[in-house]
C-alpha cells in the first residue's frame, strides 16, 4: 500500500468515527478531517511512535486492513508502506 492510499483509508474511518461519535473529538472547530490527517500523516512520517493510535479510526482501519488495532502493528504496517 502507498502512503497516499493509508491516508485516504484513515480519512475515511476518520470521518465515520467523527460522524457517530464527535463527542470524542475536541478539535478547532476550523479543522477539518482531512487536514487533522495530514497533519497526522506528517508526524507518522517523522516519528511514528509519538502519535496516539488508540482512536475509533485507527481501529477500524486496522480491521480492514487485517492488522491488530495496536501501536506497534499500525506503525510497522506504515512504515511499510511506500512513498507515492
Amino acid at each position: 500500500m502507498k502512503k497516499s492510499e493509508f491516508r485516504d483509508l484513515y480519512v475515511k474511518h476518520l470521518k465515520v468515527a467523527v460522524e457517530k461519535y464527535p463527542g470524542d473529538y475536541g478539535w478547532n472547530p476550523e479543522a477539518t478531517v482531512d487536514s487533522v490527517v495530514d497533519r497526522l500523516i506528517a508526524v507518522m512520517n517523522r516519528n511514528p511512535w509519538g502519535v496516539n493510535y488508540n482512536s475509533r479510526g485507527f481501529k477500524s482501519l486496522a480491521k480492514e486492513v487485517g492488522i491488530k488495532p495496536t501501536r506497534k502493528a499500525i506503525v510497522e504496517f506504515f512504515t511499510n508502506c511506500t512513498n507515492d
